[in-house]
């Protein structure tokens, strides 16, 4: 009751504050969102880069009123909203997509969108306790929150497991799981989960704003306590959010390649950079992952494990293609038996197109179903390539031949 009244007392002096001298600070401030965008996008047309800082800056201005801020604590990931957070970060690439104008010479709209994305990605470190969680975790400013290529942001809650070995502590006590706590070190921001089987984790939380959270109460922490809005350059919240920013241009070219082909990737590049300037993100790549007997005969729904870099692990069921990038770690594991077939080895393509229809050219193979590989290992031009896990039958068992130099036993022996 006291906390709750506290909340309140803050909540109206922001709204008194906010009515004489306009919106509260929703995150890192508007020259800080500038100056990450800058750094990290520096590649950008001028005209662009200006289009799209004036969006990422616009989303502190929203509103109007103390209750329209209030409502946009879920873009800024204030009250623990990461659920809520990343969802309206993946609605809004669905906007910058979709926009009419993403290949045109100054695309407006897609430019002006995509700086609200990244004024959401930058405020998540400004805003919550990832920064010093990964500090205490031995982690460097790569350590980003979500590093997805060719897919939207992903998290999970409420109290779910996420990248570096994280619980995402978004959820009042009502939802904690049965046997768990949190616990809270107000000088080190650092939340600590202990599950019912006595293993613990690092949680993450942000900061409350307004009358309401997602927070657990006992590990709930002030905007105004958490917040590292006006931070320095050399700040590890800062640099996580110029790099989340660059892996954001990044991820979009992925989406791009996905939707639109390798053509739209050269259309939103020829859109969007500057004279002269090169993408960072390199080139990306199409893989196929398929199941196959040994004499040909392709075998559907096999689940196979995918890793692509990002800290994820998917199920495909074959028949599914992922967009990589050559330099990312990959990683497969197929079951060790099929329909009574076991596994025998997995084929690596690339996939070539000919007057005769696409033709596969082997690039590799492997005995093991598990197997760890780059495609930027294999010498390749293409950028189509095929991963079949072949199974055969089982090899019947025969009599052991022992080795030599050794006797085989007598019968019975």
């Amino acid at each position: 009751m006291g906390q709750n009244r506290v909340r309140w007392i803050g909540w109206l002096a922001v709204g008194l504050t906010a009515l004489l001298v306009g919106p509260p600070g929703w995150g890192f401030t508007g020259d800080r969102h500038r100056s990450i965008t800058e750094e990290a996008l520096g590649f950008l047309k001028p005209d662009v880069l200006k289009v799209l800082i004036e969006g990422n800056v616009s989303v502190d201005a929203a509103g109007g009123t103390v209750a329209a801020w209030a409502g946009m604590a879920e873009g800024h990931f204030d009250n623990c909203d990461f659920c809520q957070g990343v969802a309206q970060i993946n609605t809004w690439y669905g906007q910058v997509l979709g926009s009419p104008d993403l290949f045109a010479d100054v695309p407006k709209e897609a430019a002006t969108a995509f700086g609200w994305i990244l004024h959401f990605a930058q405020d998540l470190y400004a805003h919550s306790n990832w920064a010093e969680t990964m500090q205490r975790l031995g982690k460097g400013d790569t350590a980003l929150f979500d590093r997805g290529i060719g897919r939207e942001w992903v998290v999970g809650c409420p109290w779910a497991s996420h990248l570096e070995g994280v619980i995402i502590a978004q959820g009042e006590r009502s939802v904690l799981p049965k046997g768990w706590k949190a616990e809270l070190d107000r000088n080190t921001h650092l939340v600590t989960v202990t599950r019912a089987d006595g293993t613990t984790a690092y949680g993450i939380i942000s900061g409350t704003f307004g009358a309401r959270d997602d927070c657990h109460d006992a590990i709930a922490m002030s905007h105004g306590e958490l917040n590292k809005d006006s931070v320095d350059t050399a700040h590890l919240a800062y640099r996580l959010a110029v790099n989340q920013t660059r892996h954001e241009w990044c991820r979009l070219e992925s989406l791009v390649v996905a939707r639109f082909g390798q053509e739209g990737l050269e259309k939103l590049r020829r859109a969007f950079l500057a004279p002269g300037q090169t993408s960072p993100c390199g080139t990306y790549g199409w893989l196929e992952i398929k199941a196959q007997t040994v004499d040909g005969r392709e075998l559907k729904g096999v689940e196979v494990e995918v890793r692509l870099g990002d800290g994820y692990v998917y199920i495909c069921r074959t028949g599914c293609t992922y967009v990589v990038a050559p330099t990312a770690d990959l990683g497969v594991e197929a079951p060790a038996s099929v329909q009574g077939l076991v596994f025998t080895e997995w084929k690596l393509a690339e996939r070539r197109r000919s007057l005769l229809g696409p033709t596969l050219w082997w690039l590799g193979r492997h005995p093991a179903s598990s197997w760890k590989f780059k495609l930027g290992d294999f010498k390749s031009t293409q950028r189509e390539f095929v991963l079949i896990a072949v199974y055969g039958p089982p090899v019947e068992e025969g009599p052991v031949t022992p080795p030599p130099g050794e006797i085989e036993p007598p019968p019975g022996g």
